[in-house]
Formats: C-alpha cells, structure tokens, sequence
C-alpha cells in the first residue's frame, strides 16, 4: 500500500475508536476565551467516571497534593484549564484502546506501559528544562507512538511482517514499517490526531517525535518526546515492538543543553516516577 491508501484506509474505518463526548465538549468550551469555570466543571462533572478518576489523580502524588483537591473546580482553579484537560485526554485516549490482544510480538499492555512511561519521561524533562505547560509533555509522550495501535488493530497481517523483520534484522519498528507498509506509525498517528481534533502541537509531535528537527509547530515538545522515546526504551519500561533504541537526535541534546551525565543522575528517580504512573494509569 502507498502512504494515500493508508491514509484513506485509515480515514474510512468506521469502527476507530472515538473520544468520549465529555472530553469533545470540554475541548469546544476550551476554545471559547469568554468559557466560564461553572460551564467547564458543570460538563465534566456530567460524567462521574471522570471525574472521580481525574480526583484521584490530581490528589496522588503524581501531583501532590495528597487529598486537598476535592472538585472539579478547585483542581482547574489550582492546575488550571489545560492540566485539566490533558489529564482528561489522557484518560480517554488510555481507554480507548484494549489491553489485550492476538498479535504475535505485540502486547499491548507492555505498549501501554511504554507510552506511559514516555509520557512520564516527558513531563520530568520539561519541568526540568522550563518548557511551557510539561503536563502537556505527558500528554505527547501517551500519544508518540498512537499509531502502533491502528496497525496492530486494522492491518494485522502487514504489522506482523513489520515487527518480525524488526526483531529479526535488529532494525527500529519505524523502519521496518515503511518497508513493509509504505507507510510509519507516526503518519498513522498524525491521521488519527487530525481525525480526532487533537491541538496541532500534539498533532506535529506524534508525526515527528522520531525527527524533531523537522517539526513544524513545536520543535521544544517534540524534542522532549524524542528525548524521553529514547530514555523509556533505555530503561525496560514496556515496550513499543521492538528491540532497538535509536539514537538520540543531536539537535535535542543542544536545545536543552543536556547530558548523559545529567540523565544518568535522574534514572533513579525517572523510575520511581514511571513506575507510580503506571500504577495510577492502569487503572
């Protein structure tokens, strides 16, 4: 298949999964600047899966504020709209894909540990490196590798190929999909961010987070991803389907000034910290 059918393949599934109408909504409102405390807590507040699961989050110690949060209003007025509103995408997006599946090579709950794990990566690097809105980090780092999902759900067979000639040859998932399909899981990915109206820099960082000098809206968040993409598989925290951990793209490095000294210094840490997401994320 050429990049247009899958594309159009993608674009044509009926059953993809959808956000949940909670979160459409609380996008919509948020795009509105005159939108009202009450009118944002009142939507999500509709749907009490949400929010007792956004409580509990912002009240562990993934935020710290240890039970002092006890609304939804009093979370957007300390957090603020955005916090909120990632937390929530997070939670949609988390839940809209199964934790099991039949694909030979793929686990999905080991994916899934690996992208919380990136997402939780990210989030520590940009508030180490001063990045605006780092709990935006987490949502890119949940998000990097979306399109694994699609191929492993709607094109099976060809996947398959892909993550055998990755193990097989000891090559990135990345390159052996284009070989394979024609096509990556990051163009999968940005097709499904536009299909759902994710915010573009969400959207440019899942297509670039494996060249993030070639970003086109927001080459700090895309870099932080590319750093953290690398980091997690360094580590062991699950796994994105293959075995290989490319190299880090130098450009980053420079634009954040880091070291592999530095990163060495935070491992200890970055543990704990993927590790107590996982935990809350899985629920």
């Amino acid at each position: 298949m050429t990049r247009e059918e899958i594309k159009k393949k993608v674009y044509d599934i009926s059953d993809l999964p959808t956000l949940p109408d909670v979160l459409i909504r609380t996008n919509k409102l948020l795009e509105d600047p005159d939108t009202l405390l009450a009118d944002l807590t009142k939507v999500i507040e509709e749907d009490q899966s949400i929010t007792s699961k956004i409580l509990r989050i912002v009240n562990s110690a993934f935020y710290g504020f240890s039970g002092k949060i006890k609304t939804i209003s009093q979370a957007v007025i300390i957090l603020g709209f955005n916090t909120v509103r990632n937390i929530m995408v997070s939670l949609s997006i988390i839940g809209t894909f199964p934790k099991d599946g039949d694909l030979e090579l793929f686990d999905p709950m080991k994916f899934w540990q690996h992208s919380v794990g990136c997402g939780t990566i990210a989030k520590f690097l940009g508030e180490k490196v001063g990045i605006d809105q780092p709990d935006e980090a987490f949502v890119a780092g949940l998000l990097h590798d979306l399109g694994k999902n699609i191929f492993a759900q709607f094109f099976k067979e060809d996947f398959f190929e892909a993550l055998k000639m990755a193990y097989e040859k000891n090559i990135l998932l990345f390159e052996a999909e284009e070989e394979v399909l024609g096509s990556n899981h990051a163009l999968v990915g940005q097709y499904l961010g536009k299909r759902w109206r994710l915010p573009a820099n969400l959207v440019d960082t899942i297509r670039f987070h494996h060249d993030p000098s070639h970003s086109k809206i927001d080459q700090d968040l895309t870099s932080i991803v590319h750093i953290a993409d690398v980091i997690c598989r360094g580590m062991g925290a699950g796994t994105g389907g293959d075995n290989s951990i490319p190299m880090i793209e130098e450009a980053s490095w420079k634009r954040f000034d880091l070291k592999v000294e530095l990163i060495e210094q935070w491992l200890p840490e970055l543990g704990e910290k993927v590790e107590m997401a996982n935990n809350l994320f899985s629920m």
